[in-house]
């Protein structure tokens, strides 16, 4: 009986310890990313002076620096981690987030573990920054797209409605033109 007590004392002060580990874990890179947030605000030397990179506050280094700012431009990664961390029962650390930010950014050059690559999330923003928004994404993904597109082409929506081609034609068959890209022919219905 004693022995059985001592062990649901021990499980129940590990799991406060951990709890309060995964919080401070948690705050450290929220606290490290709001720090690469004010970090970016530092205006470039060679903007105002004509030379060299960002003076830092001392005690920060360039690496620093920039592992902070990259936390900063991902939240979501960091809040994935942290989710990750807790099911798993683990603390999340920068390494992790660090990580997942390569992963994500790297991934079409990177994988081969499957044929399907999305465009990074930082490409997608930029697109619909400069563009306004996507009107098709003509090799969307099942399920969730990744593409904030109005519409979505899927490999399972190929009934006859759309097809590619590496050939245009102006509906001549004589004039054929072998076009370097391919061109995406959606049928009238």
């Amino acid at each position: 009986m004693l022995k059985s007590a001592s062990r649901q004392g021990a499980k129940e002060i590990y799991e406060q310890t951990l709890a309060e580990a995964q919080i401070v874990g948690e705050s450290a890179l929220y606290a490290e990313a709001r720090m690469g947030e004010m970090l970016e605000r530092i205006p470039d030397k060679k903007a105002t002076s004509g030379g060299g990179s960002r003076s830092l506050p001392p005690g920060v280094d360039h690496k620093a620096s920039h592992h902070a700012q990259e936390l900063a431009r991902h939240p979501e990664a960091i809040k994935a981690v942290i989710a990750e961390a807790k099911k798993r029962g683990d603390i999340p650390t920068r390494r992790e987030v660090l990580g997942v930010i390569r992963k994500d950014g790297h991934a079409v050059h990177y994988s081969s573990e499957t044929p399907e690559h999305y465009t990074p999330k930082v490409i997608l923003e930029a697109v619909v920054e400069c563009l306004g928004e996507i009107d098709l994404d003509p090799c969307s993904n099942s399920g969730d797209p990744n593409v904030p597109a109005r519409m979505h082409f899927t490999e399972g929506d190929r009934d006859g409605r759309w097809f590619w081609s590496n050939e245009f034609s102006d509906g001549d068959d004589d004039c054929e033109i072998d076009a370097p890209e391919y061109i995406l022919w959606i049928r009238d219905p």
